[in-house]
């Protein structure tokens, strides 16, 4: 009997010394909202020590993001700031996925890469716009985003395309909507001064804004409202002399996602770079669609 009690005692202490130690959970967090965090600016590679911070969330979370919108066939990582052996290997398969050299480091061109992807993954694939062309001429002189050229020295992609068309010639809304901004005069002072005279229409069934730049022309006002097809101006070569001396003239047409509420809201910029001193959420999507499968354009 006495062996027993003993015994019995033993294990009651073994069980109190046991629940004397906190527990803390190990559970993986595999979150996907990567704006919460800012956009590396530097290099992230596997390396010793291990890179550690807020970027690394970013990233983290940005390949969660890419794997929940089907975008990317990979393994979700934790999201715990450290840039170990599963973000080399996130790193690699997303190269590969996207046609960048697979070095495992996160470079700029990666980085340039995702802030691409993210944006075609914030759309819902099934989402299908259906709009009109917005001038007569069909040729694109000036590409979007990854498939153009870095703008204003590498702070940012070009946010729209650029449609050879004459001074003079018609523009029109691509879709039913508001314009919700607008500039008649053309000058050259000011953050907005290369943009020329500019309409900027929100289209609330959809829930997307447009912008025509360097107008001739501006036919409509803050609060106008306007069909699909409707005239809005007419096209030309306003803005900064630089862009008068170097381009011919052409319309900037470009496409964001939700209400734009500032002219900077359509910068395409590079991750971790600013402009003009604010750094930018890209809400820019491709209008062409050469690249984006879901425009349907009707065309005058």
């Amino acid at each position: 009997m006495k062996k027993i009690i003993s015994v019995l005692l033993a294990a009651i202490t073994a069980l109190t010394v046991l629940c004397a130690i906190p527990f803390t959970s190990s559970a993986a967090s595999y979150a996907t909202n990567y704006t919460s965090y800012p956009a590396p600016t530097r290099t992230l590679v596997y390396r010793s020590p291990i890179i550690k911070g807020n970027d690394v969330k970013y990233f983290q979370c940005a390949i969660n993001y890419l794997i929940s919108k089907g975008k990317l066939n990979a393994s979700k990582l934790d999201v715990d700031g450290s840039f170990g052996p599963a973000c080399k290997n996130a790193v690699i398969i997303f190269q590969r996925t996207y046609g960048l050299t697979a070095d495992a480091s996160f470079g700029p061109a990666s980085r340039a890469k995702m802030a691409s992807a993210l944006s075609d993954a914030s759309r819902t694939s099934n989402s299908v716009y259906n709009l009109v062309w917005p001038t007569v001429s069909r040729t694109i002189v000036g590409k979007y985003g990854t498939h153009g050229s870095l703008r204003s020295s590498g702070a940012r992609y070009h946010s729209g395309i650029d449609i050879r068309a004459s001074v003079g010639t018609n523009c029109y809304a691509a879709a039913d909507g508001v314009v919700i901004m607008c500039k008649t005069a053309d000058d050259s002072v000011g953050t907005i001064g290369g943009r020329g005279r500019y309409v900027v229409i929100y289209h609330s069934n959809g829930n997307f804004s447009s912008l025509y730049e360097h107008l001739n022309t501006v036919d409509v006002r803050v609060g106008s409202t306007v069909r699909a097809g409707q005239k809005i101006g007419t096209t030309g070569n306003s803005g900064w002399k630089s862009y008068r001396t170097h381009y011919d003239p052409h319309l900037h047409f470009g496409l964001m996602n939700g209400r734009m509420t500032d002219m900077g809201y359509d910068l395409w910029t590079v991750p971790g770079r600013t402009y003009n001193g604010k750094t930018y959420v890209n809400r820019t999507f491709d209008p062409d669609p050469s690249y984006n499968a879901s425009l349907r354009y009707t065309y005058k």
